[in-house]
């Protein structure tokens, strides 16, 4: 990655998919497991969330999620989340959904423990999916508002870093340097900028116009 593969997306999904593949059968079976167990979690976490705002209402829960269900994860008319366009968006996604669960369970107690956990997985959303990073603000107002030592600053820190250092010092272990990163990231710019990427969205926004 980065070296010999061009990307121009975060490189995490692609280590959780290279790592399963050297773990277990490089087969499409593998993958498709992996894709049913990340859904699983993430209708799980889902549930969570709702239980934080529809306390009561177990039917209203169940059409919600019914709705999920049917139109996004195992949908047969698009790309579903076993068998996505991305494999770094679902499990960022996933990621995020468990995040915000103890990101709100913080705001609920203000145990700094669910603050660690909620950063960690940030930490993994993040590096899943760059678009991810904007909702940092959120985190930069609650860090600001919550802690009151350097000790609980650095534990903050660490615990959302923790993801993003194992990823990049498995990519300098994997011979790719900081120039290789850099050029990547000219690539990358060139490549949102190019004129085939502007037609091919204004051809999109023109077919779901119709």
């Amino acid at each position: 990655l980065y070296k010999d593969i061009f990307i121009e997306f975060a490189p995490f999904g692609y280590q959780i998919n290279s790592t399963l593949i050297s773990i277990f059968p490089d087969k499409l079976i593998t993958l498709e497991a992996m894709a049913f167990i990340n859904s699983t979690l993430l209708l799980f976490g889902l549930y969570l969330l709702l239980n934080f705002f529809i306390k009561n209402n177990f039917f209203i829960k169940l059409a919600i999620l019914s709705l999920i269900i049917t139109t996004s994860f195992y949908s047969i008319n698009q790309t579903n989340y076993i068998y996505p366009y991305s494999y770094a968006i679902i499990y960022g996604l996933n990621a995020f959904t468990w995040a915000l669960y103890f990101l709100v369970h913080f705001a609920e107690n203000k145990d700094l423990k669910f603050l660690y956990i909620s950063l960690f997985l940030y930490g993994v959303c993040v590096m899943c999916k760059y678009e991810f990073i904007p909702i940092g603000i959120i985190y930069i107002v609650v860090l600001f508002k919550n802690l009151k030592n350097k000790k609980e600053i650095i534990y903050s820190l660490s615990s959302f870093m923790t993801v993003p250092l194992i990823s990049f010092i498995g990519l300098l272990c994997k011979g790719v340097s900081f120039s290789d990163i850099k050029q990547s990231v000219i690539y990358a710019s060139a490549l949102m900028n190019a004129d085939s990427i502007h037609a091919l969205y204004e051809a999109k926004r023109i077919y779901t116009k119709c």
